[in-house]
């Protein structure tokens, strides 16, 4: 049997396959625990992948049942990594830093438990950008129950509210409210759904969107690429990106260099992906995701292997960053280009076209038979689906 150097734990199996197959380009063989609500009749793409040596299902959102699968695949001779690949499973991982640290390499923020989970609150987020000079659009935190609110002062309308908390909370509550009124009505009818913080955020005139995935090793960012994005998800999928741009980011030095600053001052060892927004020519901090994106596969077939390096730092392999091969290709999420048509937002044929015209695929062509007839298994089954709903 193959060595096992790293365990991906997700629930998304773009996201995992991105990793896998990026580790797997590296010389390195996975194992993978997929949290599911409950067995699904078929294989997913990732579990499939030639690179995967083993996975494990666990209850979803079950601390206790994940941790024990990802214990499963614990080594006596060496550590090997766990890496997430949701936000669910990267607060998990680093609140227990402490007991995994012996077997495992773990994604963390200046090696203390609970440090990386108490960077994913956005507020947090933004007030870490402002102090290190990246621009940010004014907000406020306010929290919300049994239908009562309290809104601060100086809010600036219009306004966008979203979970401050990046774990547990609806996509629905992200809402564009254009006055007072408005922000009432919304937020008392999430303090009615649950009690709950949100962030209330001046409206930025957003002209583009950008995925920035990074890795952070011996305390050095590491950014070769912006991902432009030129279409995202509707819906329950908001904001997911489909399809995009990879522009080495050698067209954004100072920027590039003002976000590895800033990352590198977090203290924090793992991949990243950072959300920017801009308007006017000027860039603003969305989020950071302290953990691996879909997305992120991009910029590995353009030629930079983050997750790679990632493993390379953690197994004390010399560490040469390689600059971007392909700028300017277009890329295409498949998974989110087909549940952008499953919602009812875009055609097949429209499914098929975009597909066809990307340099870059997520899950196609990627040379990965197994993991590829998998996808394709799905691609027809959602397609038969959306025919017999018509």
């Amino acid at each position: 049997m193959k060595e096992i150097s790293a365990v991906i734990i997700g629930k998304n199996y773009s996201t995992t396959l991105g990793l896998v197959e990026a580790l797997g380009q590296a010389g390195y063989c996975c194992g993978v625990v997929k949290p599911v609500k409950e067995i699904p009749r078929f294989a997913t793409p990732e579990q499939k992948s030639q690179y995967v040596v083993r996975c494990e299902y666990a209850v979803m959102n079950d601390e206790e049942d994940i941790l024990e699968k990802a214990l499963s695949f614990r080594q006596k001779s060496r550590k090997i990594a766990l890496i997430p690949s949701d936000d669910f499973s990267a607060s998990l991982l680093d609140r227990k830093l402490d007991s995994l640290s012996e077997s495992f390499y773990v994604p963390n923020v200046r090696e203390k438990a609970g440090e990386l989970t108490a960077l994913m609150d956005k507020y947090t987020q933004k007030q870490l950008a402002l102090s290190s000079g990246v621009d940010a659009a004014a907000c406020f935190s306010v929290e919300v129950s049994d239908g009562k609110v309290t809104i601060p002062e100086g809010i600036i309308y219009p306004c966008f509210t979203k979970p401050q908390a990046s774990i547990g909370l609806s996509k629905s509550y992200i809402r564009k409210c254009d006055d007072r009124e408005a922000l009432i009505r919304h937020l008392t009818m999430i303090g009615r759904q649950q009690p709950c913080t949100i962030l209330v955020e001046e409206a930025i005139d957003v002209e583009n969107e950008y995925t920035v995935p990074g890795v952070c090793v011996g305390s050095k960012a590491v950014i070769p690429a912006l991902l432009k994005k030129h279409k995202i998800g509707s819906g329950k999928h908001k904001g997911v990106t489909i399809r995009g741009e990879v522009q080495s980011s050698a067209r954004y030095q100072t920027l590039t260099e003002q976000l590895c600053r800033f990352i590198e001052s977090l203290g924090l060892t793992g991949i990243f992906d950072i959300e920017l927004l801009e308007s006017k020519g000027r860039f603003y901090l969305n989020e950071i995701n302290l953990r691996y994106s879909a997305a992120g596969y991009a910029v590995t077939a353009a030629g930079v292997n983050l997750p790679g390096l990632y493993l390379d730092y953690l197994f004390g392999k010399k560490i040469t960053p390689e600059q971007l091969k392909r700028d300017g290709m277009i890329f295409v999420s498949e998974k989110a280009e087909l549940e952008d048509f499953e919602a009812g937002y875009s055609t097949f044929r429209n499914y098929l076209r975009s597909v066809k015209n990307a340099d870059i695929r997520f899950m196609t062509g990627i040379n990965d038979p197994p993991a590829e007839a998998a996808f394709k298994k799905i691609v027809w089954k959602t397609a038969a689906k959306r025919l017999l709903k018509r």
